[in-house]
């Protein structure tokens, strides 16, 4: 990208990746032919060039997923509405950030999917989206400075504020290293990095923990991190806790390096850094580090459709952190758009919060099409996101907090565990999936019944439940004793158990014969 914030436009229809969401069929009509119909443009401001590079061009994919799947169930309900998507890039800077917003409202933007990082989120808000009237939905901005925005109900985000974050981050330190130890605690002097480091070192005094002083925040700017480097080492630490972005980062870590007293195998991060270690970050200033990160739900079979449907539509295939995000920031914007039956900023932003929690039906992305027909019906929705729950409480923050606790190995991000942050109870999830299923029959001809068992080593209650078919029969749930009439001759019983964290079992396929 050239110049202060280089800018990409993108038109998006249904047509634009039909093959991809399993749809074909021409684009949305245009807002003319329908009395009611509009057109909605959703603008995302995200990190292109700068420290956040790394995570642009999957979140913006995101956006444009959203607005392909939409648009093509907006068409098929015949609504008029259609969703176009302009872009700009924030150059990871709050000064760049606000630049280039303010030429996305100038351009026709009714909301603003963005940013990544918190220090532009805060910029842009004051400068740019409160002042026009202009809701704005940040995917990944955590600075607990965002829920006391004076943001007139126009500031809403999809990840959780670092105030939940923090004890997290303490408490799995606690799990991996003992109480009672010695941290090193630095970060990047930003929105992001100062307010997270503080709400860790808080919580980890708190758990009984020590420090060799209090956090050192660096400027992400400066020409040499030596100094700093020394200052973090120093002590005899048990562990560090460093929170950066990656451009930063690879300078700070190649100082660390240089003290010669700096083992990554005991540095622990939270949040900015990406799936896998960039080539210009030094290996060994990173594998081996352990954090948290606002949680996808693992394994989850949303979770899943939306990694397929990501593989298969155009553009990058490289994934990043809480990329998901994104997509439904920029989701929940165009059925805010959809229930407010407009395209003005201040219905959409008056809407989000109802169509995003409870009373109403839930729905997800997959059921994005009924979505739509029950908010025209002037019925409430409840959108579940990749990303989980979202119910916006009155300062725009979700009201529910997971997060998984990572380590870097043989250079990627591999989820180890999540957690959940309850009002304050720190919550151990349970990511270990149920044992494969046994199955025992018994059968009186053609008549055959099924006995199916399985234990969750994760969990014990509530028990699991299962999902058989018999043959090519699609699966379906099923009981734990399943009774059918046959064919005579052989068949094959599929079956797989599912825990309440939606942890599935690998698949039993249960071969008989069906005699006279």
């Amino acid at each position: 990208m050239n110049g202060k914030y280089a800018r990409r436009v993108f038109v998006v229809t249904a047509a634009a990746v039909a093959a991809a969401v399993g749809v074909g069929g021409a684009a949305a009509r245009p807002t003319e032919l329908s009395q009611t119909g509009f057109t909605l443009t959703v603008g995302t401001a995200l990190s292109l060039t700068g420290d956040g590079a790394v995570f642009g061009p999957p979140f913006q994919k995101g956006a444009e997923i959203a607005a392909a799947v939409a648009n093509d169930a907006l068409q098929k309900a015949s609504t008029g509405i259609t969703v176009k998507v302009i872009s700009a890039d924030d150059g990871s800077r709050p000064d760049t950030a606000v630049n280039a917003v303010r030429k996305l409202i100038s351009d026709g933007a009714n909301c603003i999917a963005g940013h990544i990082q918190s220090a532009s989120t805060i910029a842009t808000a004051n400068a740019a989206t409160v002042p026009a009237g202009i809701p704005q939905i940040a995917p990944a901005s955590t600075s607990a400075l965002i829920t006391d925005l004076n943001d007139n109900g126009l500031v809403f985000r999809i990840a959780p504020s670092d105030v939940l974050q923090g004890p997290v981050l303490a408490a799995a330190i606690r799990k991996e290293i003992g109480a009672g130890k010695t941290l090193s605690f630095a970060a990047r002097n930003d929105a992001f990095g100062s307010g997270l480091i503080r709400s860790t070192e808080q919580a980890w005094t708190r758990l009984g923990g020590k420090s060799t002083g209090s956090p050192l925040l660096y400027d992400p700017g400066a020409a040499s991190y030596d100094a700093e480097a020394q200052r973090i080492v120093s002590g005899n630490p048990d562990a560090f806790v460093i929170l950066d972005f990656p451009a930063t980062y690879a300078r700070v870590g190649a100082a660390l390096l240089r003290t010669g007293k700096f083992d990554a195998t005991k540095l622990f991060i939270g949040g900015g850094q990406p799936s896998t270690i960039p080539a210009f970050v030094p290996r060994e200033s990173m594998e081996g580090a352990r954090g948290t990160r606002p949680a996808v739900p693992l394994g989850a079979s949303l979770t899943r459709a939306y990694d397929a449907l990501f593989a298969r539509s155009p553009g990058t295939q490289e994934r990043q952190s809480l990329d998901v995000n994104e997509f439904d920031a920029a989701m929940t914007c165009i059925l805010a758009s959809v229930a407010a039956k407009s395209n003005n900023g201040r219905s959409i932003a008056n809407q989000l919060r109802k169509i995003s929690g409870p009373p109403g039906e839930k729905f997800t992305f997959l059921g994005i099409a009924g979505a739509i027909r029950t908010l025209r019906a002037g019925r409430d929705i409840d959108y579940e996101g990749v990303a989980g729950s979202i119910d916006w409480d009155e300062k725009g923050d979700p009201a529910s907090a997971t997060y998984d606790f990572y380590k870097y190995v043989n250079g990627t991000l591999t989820p180890q565990r999540q957690y959940r942050n309850l009002r304050g109870r720190i919550l151990l999830l349970d990511l270990t999936p149920p044992n494969k299923p046994r199955v025992r029959l018994s059968a009186n001809r053609n008549r055959v019944t099924f006995r199916i068992t399985s234990t969750d080593p994760g969990n014990t209650s509530p028990p699991v439940t299962f999902r058989c078919a018999l043959d090519k029969e699609p699966l379906r749930a099923c009981k734990k004793t399943v009774t059918r009439r046959v064919k005579f001759g052989g068949h094959v019983f599929h079956v797989f158990a599912i825990d309440a964290q939606d942890n599935r079992s690998a698949t039993t396929n249960f071969r008989f014969v069906a005699r006279r």
